[in-house]
C-alpha cells in the first residue's frame, strides 16, 4: 500500500522518543518502538513538528489535515508527507512492515535461529563471564596499546611468511582437505568476533533476543546475536558493543603468536595457529572498512551521526530519485559511499574471480566450480531480495 496526502493513518501503540547524546556531544532525539526494534534519528530542532504530527497520527486526520494544521501553528509549510513516509518505512504507522529489516538476511542464507533465553544456564554463565572479561578489558589505553604492539608484530611476521599466505589462499590441495580446515576456521574466526560483541553488550545491559548461523553470500559461516535494545542505546554504547568483535579477533591473534613464539607445539598445530592469525587479520582489516555490512560501517554512521545510510543507499540504487529530497550535504555522502561501495564490491569480485581462476591452474577443479555455482546464486539471491524488501509495504 503506498502513502497518498488523503490517507488517514495511525501512529504504532508503543512510540516512544528519547533524547540522546551523540560522539561528539550534539543532542539528537530517536524516534521508535521496542516491541517493531526499529528506530528513526530526529534532529533536534525538528522534534518539536513531529511531536505535533505523531499527535494528529490518529486515524482521524489525514496527512493533507495534519499539513494545513501545522501550517496555521507554525506559519511553515512542513513536509508531513515525506516524515510519515520514513515513519511508515521505519515499520513505525499501523499497517506497514519495516522496508529493510535484516541485512544478514539480504546478504547471507540463515540457516538456524534461537531464541537466546530458552537457554537460560548458559545465559546466566555467560553473563557473569562476560561482565568479568569486559572489567578488564574496557580500560581503552590497554586495548589501544595492545592493538598497535599486534598490528605492528603482524605486518612483520605475515610480510616475513608470504609462502603461508599463498598456500593457505592460493595452492589448495586437491584433496580439499585444508580448504575444509580454512572453512571451519573462519567459522571459529567468525563465532569469537561475534561472542566479542554479545559479551560486551551483555556487560553494558543491552540483552540478547536470539543466536543465528548461517552462510554470509552463501559460502562463509556466519554467527550472530540479535538484541532486544540494541537500536535504543546511547552512541557510547553502541561504540563499545561494535569494537569488542574486533578487541574479540586481536586476544585470538596475540594468544596464537604467544602459542606460536614460547610454546612448543605440534607441527599441525602450529599450522592451524598461522591460519587463525591470518584469518582473524584479514576479519579485522575488512571489519574496519565500513563499505560493506561491518563494524566499520556502524563505527561509521556513529561519527557521521547518521544511522539509516546503507539503507538510504540500497534505495538509492533501486531508486535514484529517492535521495532527491535529501540535503546536499547527506546526498554527498551518499553518493560518495555508493562510489567508494561500488569499487570495493568490484575489488570483491576481482578477488573471488582470482581464486577461482588459481583454483582451475592448481587442478582443483571441483572447488573452482563449487564457489562459482554458490557465490553467483547468492549475487542474484541478493539482487532479489534487495529488490523486494526495499518495495515491501502493507502486510498481506
Amino acid at each position: 500500500m503506498d502513502l497518498h496526502m488523503k490517507g488517514f493513518y495511525k501512529i504504532i501503540d508503543d512510540l516512544s522518543v528519547v533524547e540522546q547524546e551523540g560522539l561528539f556531544k550534539e543532542s539528537f532525539y530517536l524516534l521508535g518502538s521496542e516491541s517493531k526494534n526499529s528506530y528513526i534519528k530526529v534532529p533536534i530542532e525538528l522534534v518539536d513538528y513531529c511531536k505535533d504530527i505523531i499527535d494528529k497520527l490518529d486515524g482521524n486526520h489525514s496527512i493533507n489535515e495534519i499539513t494545513g494544521m501545522l501550517l496555521q501553528k507554525y506559519g511553515k509549510d512542513i513536509d508531513v508527507f515525506a516524515f510519515v513516509k520514513k515513519l511508515s518505512e521505519a515499520g513505525l504507522i499501523e499497517g506497514f512492515d519495516k522496508q529493510i529489516d535484516a541485512e544478514m538476511d539480504i546478504l547471507g542464507l540463515t540457516l538456524i535461529r534461537k531464541d537466546f533465553n530458552s537457554f537460560n544456564k548458559i545465559y546466566k554463565i555467560f553473563c557473569a563471564l562476560s561482565n568479568l572479561v569486559y572489567s578488564i578489558f574496557k580500560y581503552y589505553k590497554i586495548v589501544l596499546f595492545i592493538i598497535f604492539s599486534e598490528i605492528i608484530y603482524i605486518f612483520f611476521y605475515v610480510s616475513s611468511d608470504i609462502f603461508t599466505l599463498r598456500r593457505i589462499f592460493i595452492e589448495i590441495d586437491a584433496t580439499m582437505l585444508n580448504s575444509v580446515v580454512i572453512w571451519l576456521l573462519t567459522g571459529l574466526s567468525f563465532f569469537l568476533h561475534e561472542l566479542g560483541h554479545a559479551a560486551a553488550a551483555v556487560a553494558n545491559n543491552i540483552t540478547i533476543k536470539t543466536f543465528s548461523f548461517g552462510l554470509h553470500m552463501g559460502l562463509i559461516p556466519m554467527f550472530y546475536f540479535t538484541y532486544y535494545n540494541l537500536k535504543s542505546a546511547p552512541p557510547k554504547v553502541k561504540l563499545r558493543v561494535t569494537v569488542a568483535g574486533i578487541y574479540a579477533n586481536l586476544i585470538c591473534v596475540g594468544v596464537c603468536l604467544l602459542l606460536l613464539n614460547f610454546f612448543v607445539v605440534a607441527q599441525y598445530v602450529r599450522e592451524i595457529l598461522k591460519i587463525l592469525i591470518v584469518l582473524n587479520t584479514y576479519m579485522i582489516a575488512v571489519n574496519l572498512l565500513p563499505f560493506r555490512l561491518s563494524d566499520g560501517y556502524y563505527i561509521l554512521t556513529l561519527f557521521l551521526n547518521k544511522y539509516d545510510l546503507r539503507i538510504t543507499l540500497i534505495k538509492f540504487l533501486t531508486s535514484p530519485k529517492s535521495i532527491s529530497n535529501i540535503n546536499p550535504r547527506e546526498r554527498k555522502i551518499i553518493i560518495s559511499y555508493a562510489i567508494f561501495s561500488s569499487a570495493i564490491f568490484i575489488l570483491t569480485i576481482y578477488s573471488l574471480c582470482t581464486f577461482v581462476s588459481n583454483c582451475f591452474l592448481s587442478g582443483n577443479y571441483i572447488c573452482g566450480i563449487l564457489v562459482t555455482i554458490v557465490f553467483s546464486s547468492t549475487i542474484i539471491l541478493t539482487i532479489k531480495n534487495i529488490i523486494s524488501k526495499s518495495k515491501r509495504g502493507k502486510k498481506y
